[in-house]
């Protein structure tokens, strides 16, 4: 009989050579035994009847029709996993597709420490705009950054208040100028939460020394908060890039681990020790909760992107705005207000019953009656669909996509009891 090591070695060699196809992959209920472990830990830490534990339980579930259920818990190896799958498909294919390893470079910001996790998302939301803020101040001043971008992911890792004074040197300076708090209510073994981040940049061809220096010099002048580094020319960048990613997206929720450097993190990351030193149960259940709670929305609120800047053609624009204004010649006249307008026409004068002028706009659509009550309330037009069925057309009335060209009702209505034309 088979053990169980044999039966996840027969898996992994059928997998290597091909067996499943890709749909197969993705449907596999195990995980490796490693992140089965860390599935477990966190489990126990949530509690019995904790309601991401029973997600968690449901997640990798497969119904009738052959789909499969996620849970969307961030501290879920199955999902975190497929979450890094999702990032890499996107940073490889979209966003810095036909970039070199010359002008990528890998970075770690590091942010204020916080005894409340509560205190997080304020510090998170408070580095985006610094950032944004950031960038917008160095394009007014160089146009090299209008092709710089980031995108990165917002990582926790977790201290003892008694762990500061084991720290190295070069740790305390950090912390210090970060603004570790000096005065913890509780013993020495009350948490310090130390959020950072983690950003794939495209330089735009702008040396990593400038960048540095001018990150630091605004918002970012803590010692060793910024970290920059080129991506390693030696390997593909689509190599990079899938290791950059899995190394921000980890959730190791252990202490001691060193998963070694980042652009070599994938043949690191299956090398765990035998024994486990994970964070404290309390810590566990207050982090996942914090990531699926009300500060945050799970890994939709860990992503940052800072893209390139969107430079619109004058040109172009001027072109624009010339065809979209209306020719004076090409505005038939309308005698019955039940005249079908058809596509391609493009407005006329229609003189209703009640005196008012309005304006008729071609939008693609037939218009086929407008009654008289609908117009003393402003309302849509009516008619008949292919079917027979009458419809209505409110969305007439949302200008949100008209041009600014086009006169409002009220404009219409003033020129006419003005007498100008």
């Amino acid at each position: 009989m088979m053990t169980t090591t044999c039966i996840d070695e027969l898996r992994a060699a059928m997998i290597r050579e091909g067996c499943f196809t890709r749909r197969e992959l993705r449907n596999f209920p195990w995980l490796s035994p490693n992140m089965t472990e860390q599935q477990t830990r966190v489990m126990e830490c949530f509690g019995i009847g904790h309601p991401l534990k029973l997600r968690m339980l449901a997640c990798g579930e497969i119904d009738d029709w052959n789909n499969t259920r996620f849970c969307g818990v961030p501290l879920c190896p199955r999902c975190f996993m497929r979450e890094r799958r999702n990032q890499t498909r996107q940073a490889i294919r979209e966003t810095f597709a036909g970039v070199a390893n010359e002008n990528l470079a890998f970075a770690t910001i590091l942010l204020s420490p916080t005894a409340r996790l509560q205190n997080v998302r304020r510090l998170i939301e408070s580095e985006k705009r610094r950032l944004v803020n950031f960038v917008a101040r160095q394009r007014r001043k160089d146009a090299r950054w209008n092709d710089f971008q980031m995108k990165g992911w917002w990582e926790m890792d977790r201290m003892s208040d008694g762990d500061y004074d084991s720290a190295g040197r070069n740790t305390k300076l950090a912390l210090n100028a970060l603004g570790y708090p000096l005065f913890v209510i509780g013993d020495a073994d009350t948490t310090i939460w130390r959020p950072h981040l983690h950003t794939i940049i495209e330089t735009g061809g702008i040396p990593l020394i400038d960048i540095a220096a001018a990150l630091r010099a605004e918002g970012h002048s803590a010692p060793y908060q910024v970290d920059i580094r080129a991506f390693s020319t030696g390997r593909r960048v689509e190599h990079n890039l899938q290791n950059v990613i899995r190394y921000s997206l980890k959730f190791r929720v252990e202490t001691g681990y060193k998963g070694g450097d980042a652009f070599s993190f994938i043949q690191h990351e299956d090398h765990i020790p035998g024994v486990r030193y994970w964070w404290k149960d309390s810590d566990i259940s207050a982090y996942g909760e914090w990531l699926k709670g009300d500060d945050m929305a799970g890994f939709r609120s860990l992503r940052f992107f800072l893209g390139r800047k969107k430079i619109r053609n004058p040109a172009s624009a001027r072109a624009i705005s010339t065809t979209a204004q209306p020719s004076v010649s090409a505005m038939p006249a309308v005698t019955d207000i039940t005249d079908e307008i058809s596509y391609g026409q493009t407005m006329s004068d229609d003189i209703d019953v009640d005196g008012l002028s309005s304006k008729k706009y071609s939008i693609g659509l037939d218009i086929r009656e407008r009654t008289k009550t609908d117009r003393l309330r402003g309302g849509g037009y009516k008619g008949a669909d292919v079917d027979g069925r009458s419809r209505n057309n409110k969305h007439l009335l949302d200008t949100n996509w008209i041009c600014d060209c086009l006169p409002s009702v009220r404009d219409q209505h003033s020129c006419h009891s003005t007498g100008i034309s």
